[in-house]
């Protein structure tokens, strides 16, 4: 999945519990983003299958939720692809559903989503967005971990905004510290996503930091998950 600016490979789920064992109807959607085996056209008939289910959920404010993961998985590989213009009218209906769940009840994870819908959009609609929301979605991602500090997914998505961000918003450090906090404190609970994610991330910062011992030993790490992705095997090629 590529990375830039506020992008962060996030894949997600209704809470930080029921992600640790999200449907099953829902893995094979979020595999195929990460695996990167399969092309859009591929993806689709999968993607409508999430969406059939997700209407099937009782809850409005967990359907909603879902509705919004879901777009943004589908606009992922489309983002992946290069193709800007369709990826964003998937993130712009994952940050529609996201206001709609935060209009019902404003949680941890209807801000999360909002916010991970924010940072999408940050990537394929250019500086001028990234400016005028980019306070926005500092204030739903802050607000989201002060819900729930145990929202590891969060937490990521803080992490990576500085990671992926370009100069001068980029600060390795402080996104260093951010994943070895999530790392140290909810490596039990962390989806095998959401690990992949930290992972990649680690790798990242110690490529831009110049340790290439170290990336390696991250970005394998990563591939031991989801051995076809290919944003790691190019972050490797490059090392």
């Amino acid at each position: 999945m590529k990375k830039k600016i506020f992008s962060t490979m996030v894949l997600t789920i209704f809470t930080a519990v029921l992600y640790a064992d999200a449907p099953a109807w829902f893995i094979p959607l979020r595999d195929a983003v990460y695996e990167q085996r399969l092309a859009s056209n591929q993806v689709l008939p999968i993607y409508s299958r999430a969406k059939s289910e997700a209407e099937a959920i009782g809850s409005d404010l967990e359907r909603l939720i879902m509705f919004s993961r879901i777009e943004s998985l589908m606009g992922q590989v489309y983002l992946r692809e290069g193709r800007n213009t369709e990826a964003a009218s998937y993130f712009e209906r994952a940050e529609s559903f996201a206001q709609s769940a935060n209009r019902l009840q404003q949680t941890s994870e209807t801000l999360y989503v909002l916010s991970e819908s924010i940072a999408l959009l940050m990537d394929v609609k250019g500086f001028a967005f990234q400016v005028a929301n980019g306070m926005r979605f500092m204030n739903s991602i802050n607000r989201s971990i002060s819900l729930d500090p145990a929202n590891y997914e969060a937490k990521y998505l803080l992490a990576a905004s500085s990671i992926f961000a370009d100069p001068p918003f980029r600060n390795l450090r402080r996104g260093q510290s951010r994943l070895e906090e999530i790392l140290e404190n909810h490596n039990e609970q962390m989806s095998e996503d959401v690990r992949f994610n930290v992972y990649y991330a680690m790798g990242v910062v110690n490529q831009k930091q110049r340790n290439p011992a170290d990336a390696r030993i991250w970005f394998e790490r990563a591939l031991s998950l989801y051995p076809s992705n290919k944003d790691v095997q190019n972050r490797l090629g490059e090392l």
